[in-house]
């Protein structure tokens, strides 16, 4: 009986570990799904919004903690960044000139995702005269997908504009002036909005007529980063697409000689991908069109 009892120990012993590993990579229920589901996420920057709070593990040069709440009152410049980015040590230069001509009205830091250790050893080499927040997960909350990025908020905390290091003194320096950026006007928005709807209903119709062009001369209105620009990019990526298919088959026809729909179809490509590299080429078999017998 004893020896009975000891082998069903040692079987048990054994079987444990498998049943928690069986147990352990069991699909989740779906009451642990919604669970999961409803944990609360870190909120991103909406344009128009009061910036969510950064977060930042150490401040460098010293430890004092900079907070956007402080900064109400005064605009304030935010680029991400990082040690190894070529491109945002020549922001560097850019950020302490922005500094310099605005401090009175301006806030300037930067925040990096880096250890602390690795920032101040390239601080000691490269010094800056603003603040950087490091072992910052604000980059990954906010959804910032490239560096350098600059973020602009204005004195009550909204975000009023995202873009590249070289374009923000210009943008700076109409929004002290009071002359906000387009995407901090919510109504203006909204009919650009409506603008872009109706380009894309056009698209789904088959109605490709100068929807590129007409596109993108309504994203350039907005920043980086603003869902409007966003939608806009997407939308000229399918039109390059048609654009593309237009001269295959306009390149197909030449081969068969058929010179009159080629023009036709180039002529189109011409009008509706004014500014683009599709024009280009267009314009190129339509020259040589006219060149050969």
């Amino acid at each position: 009986m004893n020896v009975l009892v000891g082998w069903l120990m040692v079987t048990v012993l054994l079987a444990g570990p498998e049943q928690k590993v069986a147990a352990e990579t069991q699909p989740a229920s779906p009451q642990q799904v919604a669970a999961e589901a409803e944990q609360p996420t870190a909120p991103v920057p909406v344009f128009g919004e009061v910036l969510p709070e950064i977060k930042a593990a150490a401040w460098l040069p010293g430890d004092q903690e900079v907070s956007l709440a402080s900064l109400r009152g005064k605009f304030v410049v935010i680029e991400f960044w990082k040690t190894d980015c070529q491109f945002c040590r020549k922001s560097m230069l850019i950020m302490e000139d922005l500094k310099n001509k605005f401090a009175d009205r301006v806030a300037v830091f930067a925040l990096s995702r880096e250890e602390p250790d690795k920032v101040a050893a390239f601080l000691e080499k490269h010094p800056a005269g603003y603040r950087i927040g490091v072992g910052s997960v604000t980059s990954s909350e906010w959804q910032v997908d490239k560096v350098p990025r600059m973020y602009l908020a204005d004195p009550e905390g909204r975000l009023i504009y995202v873009c590249k290091p070289q374009e923000m003194e210009a943008v700076l320096r109409e929004a002290l002036a009071g002359k906000y950026p387009l995407c901090a006007d919510l109504e203006q928005v909204a009919k650009y909005e409506a603008q872009l709807a109706e380009l894309e209903r056009r698209t789904g119709r088959g109605d490709h007529a100068r929807v590129w062009a007409d596109t993108f001369g309504l994203r350039s209105k907005f920043p980086i980063k603003h869902p409007v620009y966003d939608r806009a990019k997407k939308l000229m990526m399918l039109q390059v697409k048609v654009g593309k298919q237009k001269l295959g088959r306009a390149k197909a026809l030449i081969s068969q000689n058929k010179k009159d729909e080629a023009r036709e179809l180039l002529q189109e490509v011409m009008r509706d991908y004014e500014g683009a590299l599709l024009e280009r080429e267009a314009a190129k078999l339509l020259r040589s069109l006219e060149t050969t017998p």
